[in-house]
């Protein structure tokens, strides 16, 4: 019995040992983070059996020997493989009994007790199918997790591969790392073409306008245009050249051009430098958040500026669908032949859109033409252009009669698709005569737009000249008008200068069997000029004179009726230019525009008046019988009767050339007819009236009521009436007395000129959007070599306003040039000016605070500042003592600008004495 009792002991403990041993379940952590699966044990028996079944533990471990996972496994079972840990971009290839993983364990072997297993992997293998579109033929392509995969490039005639897109339309040019799926890709190409926006300027062509294939939309244009003769020539290659007419001018923050690339491509443009200080300048290039800046040089010392400044060609890639913006800095650029090269995709064509089509106004008679017209085909979803080659264009044109005024259909077909738009016939009505042209000229660098004034005052035996004369008919289609400037086709008869007296001149045009004929007038005169006791010339301007053109009339001397004609004469050779003349004007309104090259001229007026127009009086009839009033109607970015569309310094009423040395202007009232918002209010309102949108109009102010170039001229007791940029002191040395100043955008501003202010009232007009700035000066022409110490002095001076300008809203400079000098003192200034820091502001991305710019001032009451700031300097007597000393500011040297010889002003003399 106790043998028995041992043997079940004995038993029973190894049957306990036994167990303890298989049910051994402790968890070894996963040390491995690349495995996906978090439950780190696994019981793969039947619990509800578990008192009965042997349990076995089955560590798995990788080559490393890191433990990935901890099975506790059934006796005599096999391990599952959804028992085995994932891991990313793998594949499991099996497991093995050493870590060498050469001794292979099949899964269906079963486990016998515990066990240590290693795992194998292997990378996972992706496949890349395509389909290149009748392009090259690719084989597959098998990838793994890790690997970046750069797609193979198809070719095919006639396109240009873009890139590889799968089912859902993404775009790949590569596969990245990290990517885990199949892809099946299809090729898309492009077809090259040309897009040319904004203008093409070839070695024969110069044409403005939306040209050949550029998409509607696709660009915005703020900018200038302007004649502009520049010759780019490929550095690399001398015999590569193109000649330019024409560009966009840059010159304010505003200018700028836009556009959406359409594709793929390269942008590329030819860029120079226009400012007339800047011997560096530079042009940007935006596109998001992401600027490129292109700097190249030029100069003003090579003559003739800016000929001498090289053109230099940018070219950068662009991205499609991206928006681009080429802009500058500050300063003056010139951009020429703008061209945006890249592709559309290759998508069936769906319809047809006009970009441009040429001329669409005529007048009777005239032939229809298809040049510069453009078609573009659409692609698929309508994002895409190609070009269309107008010699597989056809024109519909039965609708059209050219010999009737009326509005015709076009239909522009290619292929099944069309495109209809109109053009205008209009019927000619009259014809008449501009007397006014603009053109360029340079002298001493300046870049100055002169007013050709049409000849009228000739000597005997002088032959007819039509320069500057320009024909215009103008036509009628229903209600509309429209005028039409004629180059041919029309004669010019009646002149005769073997005698002396009026000649009418008969300009005749024939159009459709139809004759058309105006006349003008010029005057042989062979009147001896009239000198006074003084040896003075003297003439005299009445418009209400009747009597024979030129002819004396006591101490009047030489009598005309128009200033001009006056001018003729004084600048015949039979007056030499070193004699005193001097032109006496009649009161009235002298609607003309002036260009005054005589020299030691002195012009008398009846008197000035500040009156400016109003909508409900316009100029008053006193104004007109008391005063000598000289205005001109030109307005920049609006075309003058030649059709020359005006800039800056073309707009002048009164220009005073450099010739014209020893100018004095006395008793006249100089004015623009853009003199206050009430004239542009004006405008707007009769442009609704005719259908015109206003947003189609030039939204500008600059308009000059007189410029000055010359040395020594001398202004007393006068009126400039303007609105912005009313008067321009370019260079010299000017003196300006008791002068009424009349504006309220830089409405006096200059470049290196000296100019004087003594007594002078400069007042402020009203306009609605507030704030305006008084002087803009540059202090400097070239640059920094020849920049002037005194700018613009005012001196005992009164700034004043109109009672509807806003206390503190008006600034009394902004530099224009980095060397900018403007002197005020014991002047009178009113409360419209700013006594913080809207006294002197930036412009253009020159601060008045800059070290070479120099706003000083002294001694003024009123809302005067008190203390010296960073942007403006307070000076003492002695310094201040200096700005009204003749004989220093108008002396020999100024700055870095010399003079043949000092200048007192006879006026100046007369005044403080």
């Amino acid at each position: 019995m106790k043998k028995f009792k041992f043997i079940l002991l004995l038993f029973a403990v190894f049957s306990l040992v036994f167990i303890t041993g298989c049910d051994n379940n402790n968890d070894v952590p996963n040390t491995d983070d690349s495995t996906t699966n978090d439950d780190n044990s696994s019981d793969i028996t039947d619990n509800t059996q578990e008192d009965n079944i042997i349990k076995c533990t089955v560590t798995l471990m990788d080559s490393n020997g890191n433990t990935l996972k901890t099975l506790t496994v059934a006796m005599d079972t096999a391990i599952s493989e959804t028992d085995i840990p994932t891991k990313e971009g793998y594949d499991f290839e099996g497991l093995y009994t050493n870590k060498a993983l050469t001794k292979k364990h099949e899964l269906t072997t079963k486990i016998g007790g515990d066990k240590t297993l290693y795992v194998k992997y292997v990378l996972t293998q992706y496949t890349i199918k395509f389909d290149s579109e009748g392009g090259t033929e690719f084989e597959d392509v098998k990838y793994n997790y890790f690997e970046k995969v750069s797609l193979p490039i198809p070719s095919k005639d006639g396109y240009i591969f873009d890139y590889w897109t799968d089912e859902n339309g993404t775009q790949y040019k590569h596969i990245p790392s990290g990517s885990k799926t199949n892809y099946n890709l299809k090729a898309v190409y492009r077809t090259p073409s040309d897009l040319d926006m904004a203008f093409i300027n070839k070695a024969d062509e110069a044409n403005i306008g939306v040209l050949n294939n550029t998409p509607s939309g696709i660009y915005t244009i703020t900018a200038t245009v302007r004649s502009r003769i520049a010759t780019w020539t490929n550095p690399a290659d001398s015999n590569d050249s193109i000649t330019f007419s024409q560009s966009y001018k840059f010159d304010s923050s505003t200018s700028n051009i836009m556009f959406t690339a359409s594709g793929n491509g390269k942008l590329s443009f030819y860029v120079q430098n226009g400012s007339t200080t800047a011997t560096t300048q530079n042009v940007k290039v935006q596109c998001g958040s992401s600027t490129q800046t292109f700097e190249f040089s030029g100069t003003t010392a090579v003559a003739p500026y800016p000929a001498g400044n090289p053109i230099v060609k940018i070219t950068l890639d662009v991205e499609a669908s991206k928006t681009y913006k080429i802009l500058r800095d500050s300063g003056t650029i010139d951009i020429f032949a703008v061209k945006l090269e890249c592709g559309v995709r290759e998508t069936s064509i769906s319809g047809v859109q006009l970009q441009s089509v040429g001329n669409v106004d005529y007048i009777e008679g005239q032939e229809f033409m298809t040049t510069n017209f453009s078609l573009a085909a659409i692609h698929g979803d309508n994002s895409y252009f190609s070009e269309i080659n107008n010699e597989n264009i056809s024109f519909d044109t039965s609708e059209i009669d050219m010999t009737k005024a009326g509005t015709y259909n076009v239909i522009a077909k290619y292929g099944q698709y069309t495109a209809t738009y109109k053009i205008n016939v209009y019927s000619v009505e009259t014809l008449e005569l501009g007397f006014n042209s603009t053109y360029e000229s340079r002298n001493s660098y300046n870049g100055i737009y002169v007013n050709g004034k049409v000849k009228t005052i000739y000597s005997i035996g002088e032959e007819f000249d039509d320069s500057y004369l320009t024909a215009i008919v103008n036509g009628l289609n229903n209600t509309k008008t429209k005028s039409f400037i004629i180059d041919d086709g029309f004669t010019y008869t009646g002149f005769d200068s073997t005698t002396a007296g009026v000649k009418t001149i008969t300009a005749t045009y024939c159009i459709n069997n139809k004759t058309f004929n105006t006349t003008y007038n010029v005057f042989i005169v062979n009147t001896a000029p009239y000198v006074d006791s003084n040896n003075n010339y003297v003439v005299t301007v009445d418009k209400s004179y009747t009597g024979v053109i030129g002819e004396q009339n006591g101490i009047n001397g030489n009598m005309f009726t128009t200033i001009s004609q006056a001018l003729e004469y004084l600048s015949s050779s039979r007056i030499s230019t070193s004699a005193s003349k001097i032109l006496n004007i009649s009161a009235g309104l002298y609607t003309e525009k002036i260009e005054i090259n005589v020299p030691n001229l002195t012009i008398i007026g009846a008197g000035c008046t500040k009156a400016t127009y109003n909508k409900d009086s316009q100029y008053s009839a006193t104004s007109y019988n008391s005063a000598t009033i000289i205005e001109w109607d030109s307005l920049y970015g609006i075309p003058d009767k030649s059709g020359y569309s005006q800039v800056t310094d073309s707009t002048a009423t009164v220009a005073v050339r450099e010739a014209a040395v020893n100018c004095t202007i006395k008793n006249v009232t100089l004015s623009n007819y853009w003199n206050c918002e009430d004239r542009f209010m004006d405008n707007i309102k009769y442009l609704t009236e005719q259908g015109i949108a206003v947003s189609n109009v030039v939204n500008d102010h600059r308009a000059l009521a007189l410029i000055v170039q010359a040395d020594k001229f001398t202004m007393n007791n006068c009126s400039l009436l303007g609105y912005q940029d009313t008067v321009e002191f370019m260079t010299g040395r000017q003196f300006v007395y008791k002068t009424y100043i009349s504006g309220n955008t830089d409405f006096i501003f200059g470049t290196n000129a000296t100019t004087y202010f003594y007594d002078c009232e400069i007042f402020v007009n009203y306009k609605s959007g507030g704030a305006g700035y008084v002087t803009a000066y540059k202090g400097c022409n070239k640059g920094g070599t020849d920049y002037v110490e005194y700018g613009f002095i005012f001196d005992n001076c009164q700034f004043t306003s109109d009672s509807k300008v806003g206390n503190g809203t008006f600034a009394l400079g902004r530099p224009w040039g980095p060397y900018s000098a403007v002197m005020i003192m014991n002047s009178q200034i009113g409360t419209h000016i700013s006594k913080s820091s809207g006294r002197y502001v930036s412009m253009s991305g020159t601060n008045p605070s800059d070290e070479t710019v120099r706003y000083t001032e002294y001694n003024n009451t009123g809302n005067a500042i008190e203390a010296s700031t960073s942007s403006v300097d307070l000076v003492d007597s002695t310094t201040a003592s200096n700005y009204n000393n003749i004989s220093l500011i108008y002396g020999t040297t100024n700055g870095l600008v010399t003079y043949a010889e000092a200048w007192v002003p006879t006026l100046y003399t007369e005044i403080t004495q």
